[in-house]
This record gives C-alpha cells, structure tokens and sequence, in this order.
C-alpha cells in the first residue's frame, strides 16, 4: 500500500503521518514491510535459509517499534494499538523460529526435533544389529537353511 499508493491518496486514507514524512521515507517503509513480509514465509515455506524468517520477523518488531515511537511523539497514540500487535505478532514469529521450534533447512535429516547430525554425533557409536535365530542356527548345525 505504501509502495504503490500516491501520498494524497495514503493522507485521505486516515495515514495523517505521510504529511509530514518524505515521500521516499514513505516509500522505504512500504519496501521494508514488503520485504519483512516475503521473508516471514518465503524462507520458512521453501526451507531454504529458513532462520532468514528469524530475521524478518526481527525486522517488522523494529519497524513496528519505531512507527509506535514516531505516532507517540506526533500524538497519535490512537495508533499505536495497530503497532503493538503487529508488532507482537511478529516478535512472536521471531521467537518461534528461533526457539521453540525452528524451521529444518532443505534436505535436512531430523528425527523428531533434533537434527541427525546433532543427535548422531552425541549419541556415540550405533550399537551392532542383532542376528536373527535363524542365522545362528544356520551356523550352529551345517547344511540347515542354506
């Protein structure tokens, strides 16, 4: 919307902030959300570089946390409610991917949470197979099973 959007359009939107913000400023923002919001699913979706959604997500906390600051020093608080979900929202994405449950890259092998090579390599070597009865029978009197 703020990418694509003129500027009088946006001011009769009710985006009283974009009269008395650069236009590039106000196209930048449109940019960095666009952006922010391609990366929360993009990498996530495709697994590939997932922790980037961590990063996006971190991304959108800081637009949201100034947007609140700039509304405030403008006294627009009647906006900022809208900054502080959005912005909960995304800080919620950026602890889930990070920390409760990140997002395996392309091709990872995982067996429940844990990757294989993290869980393989503390685990020590694999015990040996068990035989079966019949191959030790088999062993044990010549010519069984052969």
């Amino acid at each position: 919307m703020k990418l694509a959007t003129p500027v009088s359009e946006l001011l009769a939107n009710g985006m009283n902030w974009v009269s008395y913000t650069p236009e590039p400023l106000v196209r930048f923002i449109g940019v960095s959300e666009l952006l922010g919001a391609v990366g929360l699913v993009v990498p996530a979706a495709t697994r590939i570089q997932p922790r980037l959604t961590t990063w996006a997500a971190g991304g959108l906390v800081t637009v949201m946390v100034l947007a609140a600051f700039t509304h405030l020093t403008h006294r627009e608080a009647a906006m900022v409610p809208v900054n502080v979900v959005l912005g909960g929202l995304a800080a919620f994405v950026a602890w889930g991917r990070s920390v409760k449950a990140p997002a395996p890259a392309a091709g990872a092998v995982t067996t429940g949470s844990t990757p294989c090579s993290t869980r393989c390599a503390s685990a020590g070597p694999r015990p040996r197979a068990r035989r079966s009865p019949r191959s030790d029978v088999s062993r044990a009197i010549p010519g069984v099973w052969r």
